[in-house]
């Protein structure tokens, strides 16, 4: 990867996060200065993934526990999940996906040349969308495994994560905000988060290569290296199909989004949704 790539790949990515003092703000600036000085590689590059992603996994690591502290307001009381927890996030998932293929199936041939293949391509798996969804669900293996519930960030990306003079800070706590403000402010899975940063991860990756075709292979080798660095600083992976769940309702969530608000953005997440339905499941 090329120093103009690393320069225009996190600049696109800090331009998407739209937050000028964020932790892709740091990442943008920093690979400014090895462009001045020609000296960017690929090496320096994943080095720079493994330590943002390890900075955002420690920070949320210590905000999910604050957030699952005793508490005697039942607004912010932790409690484990229950069956019902789980079937109203496969439900949840499961209406993601549909919402999310009623608008492609609308909307794929309004798009642009780069969006349109990959929907007309997606149109096709709506059956295949949901076995994988079904495929996780059975991989839960019950509510056992889901931990427990409590309040959490609800929309932890990249652009949420502040440097300080001396720290870094998460910001902007009110959620996605096309969720009903009831469903943000509810206990939830702190895995959602882990989700939500993963995905971001993917949307950094894919603007590295979306000037330069060459570079779409070291862009997915920086984005496995980010993954992999944050899910093992965040330690708390004992449910990864519950990940898988709700990173599958992101993505659905992130192609209605993109339709409905800038389509020419499109092809990111049809990209992870093609990627996530050739997976296996853990």
């Amino acid at each position: 990867m090329n120093d103009d790539t690393i320069g225009v790949a996190l600049r696109d990515a800090a331009n998407h996060l739209r937050l000028s003092g964020s932790l892709a703000e740091a990442a943008r600036r920093g690979a400014a200065r090895r462009i001045r000085r020609r000296r960017a590689t690929v090496v320096t590059a994943c080095a720079a993934a493994v330590t943002v992603a390890a900075t955002a996994a420690s920070l949320v690591t210590e905000l999910h526990r604050a957030l699952a502290s005793p508490s005697g307001d039942p607004a912010f009381a932790p409690r484990d999940a229950t069956a019902a927890d789980v079937a109203r996030w496969a439900g949840g998932a499961r209406r993601s996906v549909e919402q999310g293929f009623a608008l492609l199936e609308r909307l794929a041939p309004t798009l642009d040349a780069r969006s349109r293949p990959l929907a007309l391509a997606a149109c096709g798996r709506r059956m295949d969308a949901f076995a994988k969804l079904d495929e996780i669900v059975n991989a839960l293996g019950g509510p056992s495994a889901a931990g427990i519930l409590s309040r959490h960030h609800g929309d932890y990306h990249l652009g949420q994560v502040l440097r300080t003079e001396h720290d870094w800070m998460i910001i902007d706590f009110e959620g996605e905000p096309a969720r009903p403000l009831a469903e943000r402010r509810a206990l939830n899975s702190p895995a959602r988060d882990v989700a939500g940063m993963l995905r971001s991860f993917a949307y950094a990756a894919a603007t590295a290569a979306s000037h330069n075709d060459a570079d779409r292979e070291r862009a997915a080798q920086w984005e496995t290296m980010a993954r992999t660095a944050f899910l093992h600083g965040y330690g708390d992976t004992t449910a990864p199909a519950l990940i898988d769940l709700f990173e599958l309702e992101k993505l659905f969530y992130e192609l209605a989004y993109e339709l409905n608000n800038r389509p020419t953005w499109a092809w990111i997440p049809l990209l992870g949704i093609e990627k996530m339905l050739t997976a296996s499941v853990v």
